[in-house]
């Protein structure tokens, strides 16, 4: 595999890593413009594709000309957000990562008649922009700032695979309070019972069943047990 197929490959793993833990479409646009690596993109509208494209050549010009840790934040004129990050390599540009879009207000009505008079769209264009919209995941302004610290720091980076391995649980262990204390609490609990046993013995040897029953009644958390074998009723 070539130098270049590897570093797609990184840009990829990279980037399905982003999108399940986000749920945000991204997507690798090299410096030829090329969408090398997509993950989810939302079926723009007819009316919003044709503007779109155009807004990403811009993108990628100001990401030429800023310092490699910039985020670059945009809102396209269907106020459709975005955030852009430029890849570099020893100082040289390769190409973008594109976050979006997504929105940082719910979609509502307002919203949308307010889109459609400002692009000029016609009426009957409302209802194919809600469902567009309504489709978007919600960004709020705290969570935009650590989508910025998270993107800069993934993609800056070379990629390293995980070496992925599993250990046996660690039982927890008590301290000696603790472990007085559970002491204390079993000796509490049988002293309880034999007090239940002989209190329900001299009832029954007296044929007092009244009081047999209100013992019982009393004391149902000490004969308990059915947590010892859920398998056996008995």
């Amino acid at each position: 595999m070539t130098e270049k197929n590897n570093y797609s490959k990184a840009i990829y793993n990279l980037c399905s890593s982003f999108y399940d833990l986000s749920n945000l479409a991204i997507q690798y646009i090299d410096t030829e413009g090329k969408v090398l690596v997509q993950m989810i993109q939302p079926h723009f509208p007819d009316e919003i594709l044709s503007t779109t494209n155009d807004s990403f050549q811009e993108v990628e010009r100001q990401l030429r000309q800023q310092k490699p840790d910039c985020c670059y934040f945009f809102i396209t004129s269907f106020q459709l957000e975005y955030i852009a990050i430029g890849l570099w390599e020893e100082k040289n540009f390769q190409g973008s990562i594109l976050v979006g879009p997504f929105l940082s207000t719910t979609p509502n009505l307002e919203f949308i008649n307010h889109i459609t008079s400002m692009n000029h769209l016609s009426l009957h264009s409302r209802k194919t922009l809600q469902n567009f919209y309504d489709s978007l995941v919600v960004v709020h302004s705290q969570e935009m700032h650590h989508l910025n610290v998270l993107l800069i720091n993934l993609f800056s980076h070379p990629y390293i695979t995980p070496d992925l391995r599993s250990f046996e649980p660690v039982q927890p262990t008590f301290t000696r309070r603790e472990v007085r204390y559970r002491q204390q609490n079993a000796q509490q609990i049988i002293e309880a019972r034999y007090q239940f046993e002989n209190t329900l013995m001299e009832a029954i040897s007296k044929g007092d069943s009244t009081l047999a029953v209100k013992t019982m009644n009393d004391h149902q958390e000490l004969t308990d047990f059915s947590s010892r074998n859920t398998a056996d009723p008995v």
